[in-house]
């Protein structure tokens, strides 16, 4: 199933009734990706498996895959990057002094009212799933990344040039 633009879903139902929402999203129709510099070529799957977190708040385990047209860094040349992530989210009320579960356990994320903008949501984790620096894997063909890395040892050595080291002679006399 596509994506719908700004489709809200009652995080509160769906947990309540153990829910999984499967969405498909062109990259064109994810438009803080296009924001982040990327071309708007690819795709974004997501999972949302909605279920009770404990203490009467709700989460999902959210699970994305896709592939992303990204320029690479070294050669400047558009190569795909696979995308994989996924997060355990625990829902809070924006605005709210609640923090997730445990520390490491679940991540709070903030929802208006108990509705989830869900393509927010796939935005953010896809942007967390993008490498910071974008390049071609080490030796893909005709990129740069294949080249010798140089080593600290030291070439010959030249004969150090002091130009001004006379000077001190010149200003005694």
């Amino acid at each position: 199933m596509y994506g719908s633009g700004h489709e809200r879903l009652d995080v509160n139902a769906l947990a309540a009734e153990g829910q999984v929402i499967r969405r498909h999203y062109p990259a064109s129709e994810l438009p803080r990706l296009a924001e982040a510099g990327l071309d708007g070529t690819g795709w974004v799957d997501a999972v949302l498996s909605f279920s009770a977190a404990g203490d009467g708040r709700f989460g999902c385990d959210l699970e994305i895959t896709g592939s992303l047209t990204l320029q690479c860094q070294r050669c400047l040349r558009p190569y795909e990057q696979v995308l994989a992530g996924s997060s355990r989210l625990v829902f809070v009320e924006e605005g709210s002094e609640e923090s997730g579960a445990e520390p490491g356990e679940a991540e709070a994320y903030p929802v208006q009212a108990g509705w989830l903008e869900v393509v927010e949501l796939i935005e953010e984790e896809s942007l967390l799933a993008v490498p910071l620096v974008a390049r071609h894997e080490q030796g893909a063909d005709g990129c740069g990344g294949g080249r010798e890395v140089a080593t600290d040892v030291p070439a010959e050595e030249e004969p150090r040039q002091r130009p001004f080291a006379g000077l001190k002679d010149l200003l005694k006399s």
